[in-house]
């Protein structure tokens, strides 16, 4: 016989905890964290759904929330009917339905199917319907819990802006979303909740940097834990005897501290320690990262004199330049022909972009956005004239319209053939119709087999535009362009700051062209990192021999 056991004493369980903030009127709050975290519990307790169990919440205004779209919807009616049914639960009355049951109609895009009853509509018809019947019951209050994610690229704009021209009027904005770039362009503050509790608050990008560090710092425990080094042989498969032996493969910060989740833009060392049986003349040492969909990043590669005994080999990046994404380090000890290969192994890890910067593509060129400024005006010849290509690959409101772009070097030169290395630049040429408040200008390289090497933009870079009007330019300039030999397509873009209205974008329409005339540095991959080789004899009856003396390795 089972018994159910009284003696179980219930779980206690905070769903939140000393949570205390302040919003005042015309604010946006966004609120992060985990899945989890207390959230959405949150928003339920500002809105009245539930009732804290200690503490109390003071609320100046009328209630809207976005919260679960659709709620109260019956299956059996009609979108015309849950309308009246589900506008009356968020407060209107019949008369304020009424007088915006077309406007409802229209910002749902549901013309056409209003009278079909609901249970025949898709999840994004049902969802937008939902969406549409909360946005328009004029809150003074507006409570948001992960909505942007309804219908497809055009209406998530739409809500956008939608609540963008809410703001505008003044309504106070309490926004959850796993979103940090729309937490970033909504909000003026933000808080991250973990375990029910706050973890920081104040200012939304330092909030969301602190958020990130703390997730990357997660994420390099669960790495430790699992497949944070990975040898790229079995020990069956490696030779019992070898000459020279990788003994380790480390990955540094800058301050030496061994990691496998870093930030771009930081600090980073690959430190190769090994172990020679026999005296080893003019090796080769390679390493190789690897991005995990297979695409070959780079190969750096290094020759010291000899290897004997025991001793470390270093490369170091003072600034990591890769984004965001999982990488394999492969590293390599051959002969000087570099056909026998004595040792090699691999090392995983990851990086994170816990900052405001470049998120998009491969690589950061750490390049600087310049506005030009309306008294730059187009050359008479430009290199490349907007609207020469097919139109398929071009769109946008032509509010801003990019009429040239062209590539210039350090002289200022227009050109169309650079080497690797060379300072390098591109600049877009613009006519804005009307006054344009606070545009954002952009632009993406791909190599000619498709891969995204990057994508800055004037926002990215923190250069704030205030207004555009009439002609003008501006430039991005890279001061020693990283790119392998190959063909290259630049795309060019400019749209409104919240990035829902694309004014004008050129989809790779611009081509130039890499050459590479040294062969005594990096080859292999997509582009050339310049960090340094360090190279340190452990074994101290080896170090002092002038021809295996440590240092700086070529």
């Amino acid at each position: 016989m089972l018994r159910r056991d009284h003696r179980r004493t219930p779980e206690e369980f905070w769903a939140l905890r000393d949570v205390s903030f302040t919003v005042k009127r015309g604010e946006a709050l966004g609120i992060i964290g985990p899945n989890g975290a207390g959230k959405s519990t949150l928003l339920k307790l500002i809105s009245g759904i539930i009732e804290p169990t200690c503490g109390r919440i003071e609320i100046n205004g009328r209630v809207g929330a976005l919260l679960e779209l659709g709620a109260g919807f019956h299956p059996d009616l009609t979108g015309r009917e849950n309308i009246y049914l589900n506008g009356s639960i968020l407060g209107l009355n019949r008369a304020q339905i009424r007088q915006r049951l077309d406007e409802i109609v229209a910002f749902a895009e549901l013309e056409r199917f209003i009278d079909v009853p609901v249970k025949h509509y898709s999840s994004g018809m049902y969802v937008r319907l939902g969406f549409s019947v909360a946005a328009h019951t004029d809150p003074e209050i507006l409570l948001i819990d992960e909505v942007l994610a309804v219908g497809d690229q055009n209406f998530q704009h739409k809500c956008l802006e939608h609540i963008l021209e809410v703001q505008r009027r003044g309504v106070t904005i309490c926004f959850v979303s796993h979103d940090l770039g729309s937490i970033r362009r909504l909000c003026n503050s933000a808080i991250w909740l973990d375990d029910g509790r706050v973890q920081a608050a104040g200012n939304v990008d330092d909030t969301i940097s602190a958020y990130l560090r703390h997730a990357a710092e997660e994420e390099e425990t669960r790495m430790e834990t699992t497949v944070a080094y990975m040898p790229a042989q079995t020990e069956q498969a490696r030779p019992v005897e070898r000459i020279v032996e990788i003994a380790a493969l480390s990955l540094l910060d800058a301050d030496g501290a061994e990691h496998s989740v870093f930030r771009a833009g930081e600090g980073w060392q690959a430190m190769l320690r090994y172990r020679a049986s026999q005296r080893v003349e003019n090796p080769a040492i390679r390493l190789s990262i690897q991005r995990d969909d297979g695409l070959c990043v780079c190969t750096m590669h290094t020759s010291p004199p000899c290897l004997e005994g025991e001793g470390e080999v270093c490369y170091r990046l003072e600034r990591l330049p890769l984004l965001e994404g999982r990488y394999l380090l492969s590293a390599a000890v051959c002969d000087h022909t570099g056909m026998e290969v004595y040792d090699q192994r691999t090392a995983l890890y990851k990086v994170r972009q816990t900052g405001y910067g470049e998120r998009y593509g491969l690589v950061s060129l750490g390049g600087e956005w310049i506005w030009d400024g309306p008294e730059f005006t187009p050359p008479t010849a430009p290199y490349a004239k907007a609207g020469s290509k097919t139109l398929e690959r071009r769109w946008g409101s032509k509010d801003v319209e990019i009429t040239a772009v062209s590539f210039f070097d350090a002289a200022g030169v227009e050109r169309r053939v650079f080497e690797s290395g060379e300072p390098w630049g591109v600049r877009l040429y613009y006519r804005a119709a009307r006054r344009i408040e606070r545009p954002v200008f952009g632009m993406a390289i791909h190599r000619d087999d498709g891969v995204h090497i990057c994508g800055p933009n004037t926002c990215f870079c923190g250069l704030e535009i205030p207004f555009i009007e009439g002609d003008g330019a501006v430039s991005y300039r890279v001061p020693a362009l990283p790119l392998m030999e190959g063909t290259y397509l630049v795309s060019v873009s400019s749209h409104n700051e919240a990035d829902t209205v694309m004014y004008d974008f050129h989809d790779r329409l611009y081509p130039f062209k890499v050459h590479r005339f040294s062969t005594e540095s990096e080859s292999g991959g997509v582009v050339e990192l310049t960090g340094s080789w360090h190279w340190k004899q452990v074994d101290s009856s080896l170090a002092s021999r002038p021809d295996c003396r440590p240092g700086e390795a070529p």
